[in-house]
C-alpha cells in the first residue's frame, strides 16, 4: 500500500480488477482499526453512486470469498475456519448493493474478530483460603455446609455463599502466631463472616489476612485491594473491643460500623468510605475522623476528607459498576479486575470522562458496547487482551 492510494485500489476492487495480491494488500491496510473511518468514507461514496460497468456482482462472490477467507485464515481460531458462517453474509450484502461488496471484504476483516471472539463472562464467587497451618482450600468449588474441620477450627459455607469461621475453641496462642488469608483472583469476589461476627465482602483481586483467633484486647486484619466491612460490636470487661484494618500505609479503627476500604496498588488514592457509624483513619502521622457520607483519601502521605455518595462507592458489592466523571484509565482498571483481562491502550487515551451505572453481570462485550455508545472510545478483544483506541 506504500505506493498505491487506498482509494484507487478500492475503486479497482469494486470494478473487479484487483489481483489476489492487491486484495490481500487492501485487507491488510484496513485491518488497522485506525483506518475504519477511511473505509466508512469510501463506502459512503460508493453507496451514493450508480453501479458502473464491471462492478462486482453476486456471480463473483464465491471466488472473492475464497480470496478473503485465505487472507483471514491465519487470524481465525480453528473452530471458525469454515467458510459457511461467512457465506451466509454474502446474499444480504449483495442484495443491499452489489457496489459495496467491499463491506464484506474489508469490513469483514475489521469486524471478524468481534463476531468470532469468544465471550468473556463476568467474575463470580471464588477465592482461595490459606489456613495458618499452610493448608489451601479453593472456596469456589466447595459446597454448602461444612468445608473443613481441623485443629479446633470449623469453617462452613452457607447457602448464600458466606464463609463462616467457628474458632471458639482455638487457644490464645493461635491468635498470636497463626494467620489465615482469603484471596480473590481477578474475576472473583467473596463474602466471609469472621469468628467475631464481622462480615467482609472482598472485591476482585483482593486479600484479607486475619488471626486464626482474635485476641481479647483487639481485632486486627490486613487488607490488600478492596473490601466492605460490617463490623460486629463486641465488648470485654473493659468496654468495646476495637477493630483495626491496616492497608496501604493507613490504619482504620472502628468499634462497630459499616465502611469500605479501597487500597488497590494501581489506584491513585487509598480510599475509606463510611456508610454507618464513625471511624478514625490514621496515616503518616495524621488522623481524621470521618462521618457517614464522607471519604478519606490518602495520596503521597497526605490525608484528606471529602463528601461522597457512599452508596456509589460500594456499587460493586451490589453488582454494579458505578462511574462518576471517571477517566477511561479508571474505568478500564475496574473492568480489568472483574473480567480478568489485560488492557492495552493503542495511542493516547481519550480525555473524555464517563458516568453511569453498568451491571457487573453482563459479559465483557456488552459492557464495552455501552462505553462505545458514547462515541469517545472503541475496543477490540484479542483473547484476554482488550485493545483501546479513540
Amino acid at each position: 500500500m506504500s505506493h498505491t492510494d487506498p482509494k484507487d485500489l478500492f475503486e479497482k476492487f469494486i470494478r473487479n480488477q484487483c489481483s489476489e495480491a492487491e486484495i490481500a494488500a487492501l485487507l491488510h491496510f484496513f485491518e488497522d482499526p485506525a483506518q475504519e473511518e477511511v473505509l466508512r468514507h469510501l463506502l459512503d461514496e460508493q453507496l451514493a453512486k450508480e453501479p458502473a460497468p464491471g462492478m462486482l456482482n453476486g456471480i463473483d462472490l464465491d471466488q472473492k470469498e475464497k480470496i478473503i477467507l485465505a487472507h483471514l485464515q491465519p487470524a481465525l481460531p480453528p473452530a471458525s475456519t469454515s467458510s459457511k458462517p461467512i457465506r451466509k453474509l454474502w446474499p444480504a450484502i449483495a442484495a443491499a448493493a452489489a457496489a459495496v461488496v467491499f463491506v464484506v471484504a474489508a469490513g469483514l476483516y475489521l469486524h471478524t474478530q468481534r463476531r468470532l471472539e469468544s465471550p468473556i463472562f463476568p467474575g463470580g464467587s471464588m477465592a482461595r483460603l490459606t489456613l495458618y497451618n499452610g493448608k489451601i482450600i479453593l472456596l469456589d468449588s466447595s459446597k454448602s455446609g461444612q468445608v473443613i474441620k481441623e485443629d479446633n477450627i470449623t469453617i462452613g459455607k452457607t447457602k448464600t455463599g458466606q464463609l463462616v469461621f467457628d474458632l471458639s475453641t482455638v487457644q490464645e496462642e493461635a491468635a498470636r502466631t497463626g494467620y489465615n488469608t482469603i484471596t480473590t483472583p481477578a474475576g472473583g469476589q467473596y463474602q466471609v463472616v469472621l469468628q467475631d461476627g464481622t462480615q467482609v465482602w472482598l472485591n476482585a483481586a483482593s486479600s484479607i489476612r486475619f488471626p486464626a483467633a482474635f485476641s481479647s484486647a483487639s481485632r486486627v486484619v490486613e487488607l490488600q485491594g478492596e473490601a466492605y466491612f460490617e463490623v460486629a460490636k463486641i465488648s470485654n470487661t473493659k468496654g468495646r473491643i476495637p477493630f483495626f484494618v491496616k492497608s496501604a500505609g493507613q490504619e482504620v479503627e472502628v468499634l462497630g460500623t459499616h465502611f469500605d476500604v479501597d487500597s488497590y496498588s494501581d489506584e491513585p488514592f487509598t480510599k475509606t468510605t463510611l456508610l454507618e457509624g464513625s471511624v478514625s483513619v490514621k496515616a503518616a502521622g495524621q488522623q481524621r475522623i470521618i462521618k457517614p457520607g464522607e471519604q478519606s483519601r490518602l495520596k503521597s502521605g497526605v490525608l484528606n476528607v471529602l463528601a461522597v455518595n457512599a452508596e456509589d462507592e460500594i456499587a460493586w458489592k451490589n453488582g454494579n459498576f458505578q462511574f462518576n466523571e471517571a477517566d477511561i484509565q479508571t474505568v478500564m482498571r475496574a473492568i480489568s479486575r472483574w473480567y480478568n483481562v489485560t488492557v492495552v491502550f493503542e495511542g493516547p487515551p481519550t480525555q473524555e470522562t464517563f458516568g453511569g451505572t453498568i451491571s457487573r453481570s453482563k459479559n465483557l462485550r456488552e459492557v464495552l458496547n455501552s462505553l462505545e455508545e458514547t462515541g469517545a472510545v472503541k475496543f477490540l478483544i484479542d483473547g484476554r487482551t482488550v485493545k483501546v483506541t479513540q
